[in-house]
């Protein structure tokens, strides 16, 4: 999955908590570096902050569903959330700040659903 926030220390802490967790988790700072990653890469989930500076999470969620329209969107937002903010509401959901840890992987595993990216874990 993919975990985009304007701010590095928020994206890189939220992609360890995941990874902690059993997911795959790739972090970016920046709403460009994620659409450049994903030429190369297939995330099944895009994490993303709502409001950056660089470009909005709604535009960016747009943007990688063209390239991928089967990865799910998961946005993180402090602020009411609007629910017609998202033409694909099948593919979206909200996540509300402050999030703990135990909310942050529920929402995940809900959003992948049986599609799930958690790594298999071999003993």
């Amino acid at each position: 999955m993919f975990v985009v926030d304007d701010s590095s220390e928020i994206a890189e802490c939220l992609a360890f908590v995941l990874r902690k967790n059993g997911f795959e988790a790739i972090a970016f700072n920046s709403p460009a570096k994620a659409l450049t990653a994903a030429a190369s890469l297939s995330p099944d989930l895009l994490l993303t902050d709502l409001t950056m500076p660089e470009m909005d999470g709604v535009t960016l969620a747009r943007k990688l569903n063209k390239l991928h329209p089967s990865c799910r969107i998961l946005m993180l937002s402090g602020m009411v959330r609007e629910p017609s903010v998202y033409p694909d509401q099948d593919n979206f959901d909200w996540l509300e700040k402050p999030v703990t840890i135990r909310q942050l992987v529920a929402k995940v595993k809900e959003s992948l659903g049986s599609e799930g990216s958690e790594k298999e874990q071999a003993s």
